[in-house]
C-alpha cells in the first residue's frame, strides 16, 4: 500500500498555481491542478517537463519533507535541485515523494516532474498495457498532474487506516490501523486511541491501546443507526497518537453501518429487499478532460439521477476523487465502481501494477457506505488472469 498515511498536525503549503511547462516543442504556463491538453499544449505528444521554484520554510530544517500528489497522469520522475527524488506509475492514486535529503529549508528549492502519458501503440505506456478504462476510447487520455500537488513537513508518526469494517448486523466497528513511523523513533510510550461520534458529535464508543506497527482494534456501538439511500446516516471516527509529551498524531474519516446480501433471487440492503436502478457515468466532461467536478456539480448530479428514479451511479472504469465518495455517502446515492481495466494486454508489468494499483484504490473507498458493487474490469474476454491476480475472488464478464 503506497497511499500516504495522515496527520492533521502536518504542516502543508499548496504548490497549485502556475508552473512553468514544456510539452513537444512548445513551452509555456500551465495550471496546476490541471491537464495540458487544455491549456494550449499538444494532445498527441506523451512527454511533457513541469517545473517551478518553491521555499522550504527554515524550520521545517528537522522534519521530514515530502512532496505530495493528489494523482498524476501517468508516470512521473521526481527531481528537487536537479537530484532525482523518486518516481511514481499509476493514473489514480494519491502518493508521497521523500525529498529531505535534497531540499533546503531556509532557501528557494528548484522542482521539476518529467510525465509520461498513455497513448497509443508504440508509444512508453501504450494504453492497452496500462490501467487508463475507457476515457481514451470515449474521449481522449490527459497528462499531467490532474490533483493538487503539496509541499508536507512530518514532524512525527502518520496514521494509515488499513481496513475499516462496520458491521451492521452487530454494531461492531474492526479497524487494522498501521501507524507509520516517519521520523524512525520508535513506538515506545505512544498509545492510539478510536473514538466514533454521531451526527451531534457525541462521542457513543472508545478504545485505547499501546501503538505498534498495525494495531486492530474492535468497537462496539448500541442500536447503531444503519446508512440507506432514505437515511444516510453517517458516523465520524478520530484516531489520534498520545505520548508522554501529549497528541502527536490524529486524523478523521467518516463511514456508515450498512449491508448488501442475496437471499434467493433477492437482493437486501439492510437485510429488506432493494430494487437497483443504476445510471451509468464514464467520468468524462469536455471541460476539464479529467474527471473533476466541483462539489456543487456532484451534489447536483446525484440530486438529478434521483428526480429520475434512480438509486446508482456506475463509475465505469474510472475513478474519481475522494469528494465523490464523500458525497456520495451525504446524499445516500449508491456506487458501482468499476476500477479500471477494459481490453488490456495482461503482460507481467501490467498484472503487478494491477495488484499494487487496485490495492491502494480500494484502501482509499472501502470504507465508503456507498460503495456497494465492486468490478475488476469490463469486457475483458477470461478470468484467467484476474484469477492469477487474486484468487480468492469471482471473477465475471462484462
Amino acid at each position: 500500500m503506497t497511499i500516504p498515511a495522515e496527520n492533521d498536525f502536518q504542516s502543508v503549503i499548496s504548490l497549485s498555481g502556475d508552473w512553468q511547462v514544456t510539452v513537444g516543442d512548445r513551452s509555456g504556463i500551465a495550471q496546476v491542478p490541471g491537464v495540458w491538453e487544455l491549456q494550449g499544449f499538444p494532445a498527441d505528444v506523451e512527454r511533457a517537463v513541469y517545473r517551478r521554484a518553491f521555499h522550504v520554510p527554515e524550520d521545517w530544517d528537522g522534519a521530514r519533507i515530502a512532496l505530495r500528489f493528489g494523482a498524476v497522469s501517468y508516470y512521473v520522475e521526481v527531481l528537487v535541485n536537479g537530484q532525482p527524488a523518486g518516481a511514481h506509475e499509476g493514473l489514480w492514486t494519491p502518493f508521497e515523494i521523500d525529498i529531505t535529503g535534497a531540499a533546503r529549508p531556509g532557501e528557494d528549492n528548484a522542482l521539476e516532474l518529467r510525465i509520461i502519458k498513455p497513448l497509443g501503440d508504440g508509444s512508453t505506456y501504450p494504453y492497452r498495457d496500462v490501467l487508463v478504462g475507457f476515457l481514451p476510447y470515449v474521449a481522449m487520455t490527459f497528462g499531467g498532474p490532474w490533483q493538487p500537488v503539496e509541499l508536507v513537513a512530518h514532524r512525527g508518526p502518520a496514521l494509515r487506516v488499513r481496513r475499516l469494517h462496520a458491521d451492521w448486523r452487530t454494531g461492531t466497528v474492526a479497524l487494522a490501523v498501521e501507524v507509520v513511523d516517519v521520523m524512525d523513533r520508535g513506538f515506545d510510550e505512544l498509545r492510539l486511541s478510536a473514538e466514533i461520534a454521531g451526527a451531534e458529535g457525541v462521542a457513543v464508543a472508545r478504545a485505547t491501546v499501546g501503538a505498534a506497527q498495525v494495531v486492530d482494534l474492535l468497537l462496539q456501538l448500541e442500536n447503531a443507526a444503519l446508512w440507506s439511500p432514505q437515511s444516510p446516516t453517517l458516523y465520524r471516527l478520530t484516531l489520534s497518537l498520545e505520548g508522554p509529551e501529549g497528541q502527536v498524531a490524529e486524523t478523521t474519516r467518516r463511514f456508515g453501518f450498512r449491508g448488501l446480501h442475496a437471499e434467493g433471487d433477492l437482493l437486501c440492503l439492510n437485510g429488506r429487499p432493494v430494487s437497483v436502478r443504476g445510471v451509468l457515468s464514464w467520468g468524462w466532461d469536455p471541460a476539464t478532460l479529467a474527471p473533476t467536478p466541483t462539489d456543487d456539480q456532484i451534489r447536483d448530479e446525484f440530486r438529478r439521477v434521483r428526480e429520475l428514479g434512480f438509486n446508482l451511479v456506475k463509475l465505469c472504469l474510472f475513478v474519481p476523487p475522494a469528494r465523490v465518495f464523500e458525497i456520495a455517502d451525504e446524499e445516500g446515492m449508491l456506487l458501482w465502481l468499476e476500477l479500471p481495466m477494459w481490453w488490456q494486454r495482461m503482460n507481467d508489468h501490467l498484472r503487478e501494477q494491477a495488484r499494487r494499483e487496485y490495492a491502494d484504490i480500494l484502501a482509499l473507498v472501502h470504507a465508503h457506505p456507498s460503495v456497494v458493487i465492486y468490478s475488476l474490469g469490463c469486457e475483458l474476454g477470461s478470468d484467467r488472469s484476474f484469477k492469477q491476480i487474486d484468487p480468492a475472488r469471482q471473477a465475471h464478464f462484462f
